[in-house]
């Protein structure tokens, strides 16, 4: 029984969407490919109030970003590399804006033996953004700008106070 167990669970994992950059060298495909089917060291993200950047990246105190479990499993390597079967960083359901780019080099790919994966939870959705949201959308009343604008375009313009959403 535990034998015909464990042949579905594999077979379950050999099913699993695997993605790898389209620019990854073979290398790095196949260490993608590989995580899949490997155990190792999970690291957590969660968003917004739920995730700190000051905290340990496990299930119970996951990081807020990207870029701090990425400079995490850096450090893995930097300490005497990574555990047998690789690091598996899991983003939790939601949307995580990135302030800058975000740069994943070569050493954030592992190696065959402990690949470095991210991917999201299961059942949830992550969004991943470069942008910022902009809220606060108020139609333009200034008599001045209105004046300035076709009369057919007024009444339909709008406008947000960027500054004090942290946008300059």
């Amino acid at each position: 029984m535990l034998k015909a167990a464990l042949l579905a669970f594999v077979a379950h994992l050999a099913t699993l969407p695997v993605v790898a950059p389209a620019h990854a060298e073979p290398d790095a495909r196949r260490a993608f490919a590989l995580a899949a089917r490997s155990s190792g060291r999970e690291v957590h993200i969660a968003p917004g109030p739920q995730g700190r950047d000051d905290g340990d990246g496990s299930a119970e105190h996951p990081f807020a970003t990207i870029e701090r479990a990425r400079d995490e499993v850096r450090a893995m390597q930097q300490r005497g590399g990574l555990p047998g079967g690789g690091v598996t960083v899991t983003l939790h359901a939601g949307r995580y804006e990135l302030a800058r780019p975000l740069a994943l080099t070569a050493e954030d790919a592992g190696t065959e033996g402990a690949p470095i994966v991210y991917r999201a939870a299961p059942g949830g959705e992550v969004r991943i953004s470069g942008g910022k949201r902009i809220s606060g959308w108020k139609a333009v009343t200034d008599p001045a700008v209105l004046e300035r604008l076709d009369p057919a375009a007024r009444g339909k313009v709008v406008q947000a106070d960027l500054r004090a959403q942290g946008i300059t």
